[in-house]
């Protein structure tokens, strides 16, 4: 059942962009209406949880297929990262990004958060913002044609990695290919984009060459540590604390090995460790 509602879901989800615009709903305060929203926070590559718990075994065969494995022959390929909200896909890859392999593998690195803001001429700007130039090679402009060609010749001997993380909407296959043509004119091996996104049917659009990582939950020993940490902080539970494990576990159970469930519930039972309040 769990399974079934899940499906649902996201099945919602990836409907409300058009059901917004069909609506005209907009997306900022006005006199008589409401603010109205689906975009998540901003976030960068900057790793805030140190730790990566568990899948331990696909980190480390997804960085060997991208620099010594299967993707490294490859000029360029487009590696999906797909998984329910809050599963954990964007600490994965940040952890993907910021390994000392891939800094050291890519000359150039971009990661853009998309969100529901997917439009070709903004991504375009703001990737090119990252990539590095000389004096002679910048410019200022908003045309599409001349923001390509620039970000093609800077990455023409590059090999870089740029993310697109979060991606909600990609309403044709003529607006992604637009987005990916630039860095389809490279000349060095093994250059990579990684998107992340909830839905199935993006991950199979935007793919070049791989095969789309579903990230799982997390299995239930490794859930608990996490939730231990969400609860507790680095820090082991106090004497005083060892009867709360067994209704800890309990709640824990209640979770389905969610990542975003334990750290929305463990921001709640920090908040007072007593019986009386997790009960």
């Amino acid at each position: 059942m769990s399974i079934k509602i899940k499906s649902v879901m996201e099945d919602m989800h990836s409907k409300c962009i058009d059901i917004s615009d069909l609506l005209k709903i907009p997306n900022h305060s006005r006199a008589g209406t409401t603010a109205f929203s689906l975009a998540r926070p901003l976030v960068g590559s900057m790793i805030v949880q140190d730790k990566m718990y568990g899948r331990n075994d696909i980190f480390e065969q997804t960085i060997h297929d991208i620099i010594d494995g299967k993707y490294a022959t490859e000029t360029l390929s487009v590696l999906p990262i797909v998984g329910p909200g809050g599963i954990g896909k964007t600490t994965f890859t940040q952890h993907l990004y910021n390994d000392k392999m891939t800094e050291k593998h890519f000359s150039t690195r971009v990661w853009v958060c998309v969100s529901t803001d997917f439009d070709v001429l903004k991504l375009t700007k703001k990737i090119h913002k990252c990539i590095p130039a000389s004096e002679e090679e910048k410019i200022d402009t908003t045309n599409l044609d001349q923001l390509q060609i620039s970000i093609a010749k800077r990455l023409k001997s590059e090999r870089f990695l740029i993310v697109l993380d979060d991606i909600w909407k990609c309403d044709s296959e003529g607006e992604w290919e637009t987005t990916l043509a630039p860095f389809t004119k490279g000349e060095a091996k093994s250059s990579m984009v990684l998107v992340t996104t909830r839905f199935p049917n993006i991950a199979e659009r935007v793919k070049k060459a791989t095969k789309p990582i579903n990230l799982p939950g997390l299995e239930p020993e490794e859930f608990w540590e996490f939730f231990l940490t969400c609860v507790f902080g680095g820090n082991k539970p106090e004497q005083q604390c060892s009867e709360l494990i067994d209704t800890g576990r309990e709640i824990a159970k209640k979770l389905k090995c969610s990542p975003l469930a334990a750290k929305t519930v463990g921001r709640i039972l920090k908040k007072e460790l007593s019986w009386e309040h997790w009960s």
